[in-house]
């Protein structure tokens, strides 16, 4: 039961036959233009003043599911012949490419509840949130060509 599960979700998030695959991808392409969107509207102030709450929930909200997809595909990267072997493979598959994409549009949320930093630095790590537009990547064949 448990590796139907994994090898389910494998196929969901890894190959584009399934319809849901490509509802998944979709909705993930979707989410991440949209980011983009709001993290542009978020630096004009007035938009900010007026709409802050939203853009933070919008925020938390992009974070979990980006969260959640990276801590799948970590836990199914597995399946793949490259990657087999528990604790090896899944670091393997950690500093691929596309693995520290995905880890980079997520750290800049998570980094200044484990440390504190300079102001500065707290606004350079929210313009690295602009990273998550190279999540695209995992979602078009022609741009990762």
């Amino acid at each position: 039961m448990y590796a139907q599960i994994k090898l389910k979700i494998f196929e969901l998030m890894e190959q584009d036959e399934h319809v849901m695959a490509r509802i998944i991808d979709i909705f993930l392409l979707v989410l991440i233009l949209l980011n983009v969107i709001m993290v542009v509207l978020e630096s004009v102030s007035a938009l900010d003043d007026r709409f802050g709450v939203f853009f933070i929930e919008f925020e938390v909200f992009s974070v979990v599911v980006f969260t959640v997809e990276y801590l799948l595909r970590i836990w199914v990267c597995t399946i793949r012949r490259e990657f087999d072997g528990s604790i090896k493979g899944r670091l393997r598959y950690t500093i691929t490419p596309m693995a520290l994409v995905d880890l980079i549009a997520i750290a800049p949320f998570y980094l200044p509840l484990l440390f504190s930093f300079d102001l500065r630095v707290l606004r350079l790590l929210r313009l690295f949130r602009l990273m998550r537009l190279l999540k695209v990547l995992r979602y078009s064949e022609s741009l990762r060509v």
